[in-house]
């Protein structure tokens, strides 16, 4: 259970969050006495109508040092870290209570009537519309990897249609933002622990995690659903587990579900369950490779991983994970095929409106 990472990822930050914020009034307190010595009263520049009026109303009040010196006492301290325990605090909960729900939505939409009993399990990874659940498997008689019966997985639709909604929107306004944020921290020393705690809670809220997330819970709810099916002769199926993006997760996820029920002696005839395994674009680490074999001794057909070396969003993610994807640099994992994609694919969105000529350049290798 995750749950328990949401009261302590809560306090945690609220805890971290509500140091930096005392230690900041510290700086600020000098600061303002900085800014009033060096800046607002200093004699070089009291040719200036605005400074010099202002410097006389600061030296006829003087607020700024009521203020400066108040905030300089433990009261200020304690001040500063109340204020920013509570909003952060309450921030990072709002963002884990999301990352961490459980999921609620998983079902299995057939694409028309069984044709055979092989079944091809399919689910995308992004939605750029409602009809993406479907469309990039729709059936082609020219493709062998449709030819049972084709069932889409359908499951966090709200979270990959915001992952789609990223995915096909310019990343100038990041750009732009992040450059905003690095000149804050320079000319602004009191910015940088809030922009470091923005920047943490903003990596817990990244709606790529979120999805990856969502989408390891399904699988495992998928493999479960899978073992409880094979349990009567009748349910037992041949299955291929086809996906992109986050969509691989799920069937990464099953895989491992699968492996473990099979470990445990729960579900003895996984082994004999999938027959072919097609990833395209998978945000998936390479490592460990031990668990990268067993996974493939699972399979009793083919395992395909699809992968381009200039795939921006997967880049940026496993750099900020520290590991490397399967779909940015391939897999050295003995049994699993490494098929490049670079002729098809130019940027990660393009996996939803190519996969069914992936599926087809894969079945003709």
């Amino acid at each position: 259970s995750e749950a328990w990472k949401v009261p302590v990822g809560t306090a945690l930050a609220g805890g971290v969050a509500g140091i930096f914020g005392g230690i900041s009034s510290m700086w600020m307190a000098q600061l303002i006495h900085r800014v009033d010595r060096e800046f607002i009263c200093n004699p070089d520049y009291q040719h200036l109508m605005v400074l010099r009026t202002q410097c006389k109303i600061l030296s006829s009040t003087h607020i700024d040092e009521f203020i400066a010196n108040k905030i300089q006492t433990h009261y200020g301290f304690v001040a500063f870290f109340l204020m920013y325990m509570w909003a952060n605090g309450t921030f990072a909960y709002d963002i884990l209570t999301g990352r961490y729900a459980k999921i609620f939505e998983l079902g299995l939409e057939p694409l028309g009537p069984p044709s055979t009993r092989h079944v091809s399990l399919c689910a995308s990874g992004f939605l750029l519309t409602a009809a993406d659940i479907f469309t990039p498997w729709e059936v082609n008689e020219d493709c062998p990897w449709t030819s049972g019966q084709v069932v889409a997985v359908r499951y966090s639709t709200p979270e990959l249609h915001m992952l789609g909604d990223m995915l096909s929107s310019s990343s100038e306004l990041e750009v732009l933002q992040r450059l905003y944020e690095g000149v804050s921290v320079l000319t602004n020393p009191l910015y940088a622990p809030q922009a470091g705690m923005t920047s943490l809670l903003d990596e817990f809220s990244d709606i790529m995690e979120v999805a990856i997330f969502r989408a390891e819970e399904a699988g495992r709810l998928l493999g479960a659903q899978l073992a409880e099916m094979w349990k009567e002769p009748s349910g037992r199926r041949p299955v291929s587990l086809l996906a992109f993006s986050v969509g691989c997760v799920v069937m990464h996820s099953c895989l491992k579900e699968l492996r473990r029920l099979f470990d445990a002696g729960e579900c003895p005839y996984a082994m004999d369950m999938i027959c072919d395994v097609v990833y395209a674009g998978a945000p998936i680490s390479v490592n460990p490779i031990e668990e990268w074999i067993s996974l493939r001794q699972m399979v009793c057909g083919r395992f395909v991983n699809g992968w381009v070396n200039f795939d921006r969003v997967l880049l940026s993610l496993q750099t900020r994970r520290f590991t490397s994807f399967a779909g940015s640099s391939g897999l050295a994992v003995p049994g699993i095929e490494n098929v490049l994609l670079a002729e098809l694919i130019s940027q990660h969105v393009d996996y939803s409106t190519q996969m069914s000529t992936i599926l087809t350049q894969i079945s003709m290798e």
